[in-house]
C-alpha cells in the first residue's frame, strides 16, 4: 500500500512540474503572442451578463465599446490614407 502511495505522489509531482514548466511557461505565453488582441475578446452576450467592475475609479467603458471605437478609428485612418494617395 505504501508503494502505491509513493508512486502516486511521484506521478502527481511530475505532472505538476510539467504543467508549471511546459504549459504555463511555454505554451500559454506562445499562444497569447500568436493570438494578440484576440486573447481579450469576449462575446457580447457575456459582456452584457457580467457585472461592470471598476477597481481604479473614474469612468468605465466596456471592452467591446473600446474595441469598436478603435476599429472605427482604424477605418477612418485607412480611408484618409486612401483619399490622400
Amino acid at each position: 500500500m505504501a508503494d502505491g502511495l509513493a508512486v502516486t505522489a511521484r506521478v502527481i509531482t511530475a505532472a505538476a512540474l510539467i504543467d508549471a514548466t511546459i504549459v504555463r511557461m511555454v505554451l500559454v505565453p506562445a499562444t497569447m503572442e500568436l493570438l494578440g488582441d484576440k486573447n481579450w475578446w469576449i462575446p457580447k452576450w457575456l459582456d452584457r451578463i457580467l457585472p461592470t467592475l471598476n477597481v481604479e475609479g473614474g469612468t468605465h467603458t466596456s471592452a467591446i465599446a473600446l474595441a469598436h471605437e478603435e476599429e472605427q478609428r482604424e477605418n477612418e485612418e485607412r480611408e484618409k490614407e486612401l483619399l490622400d494617395a
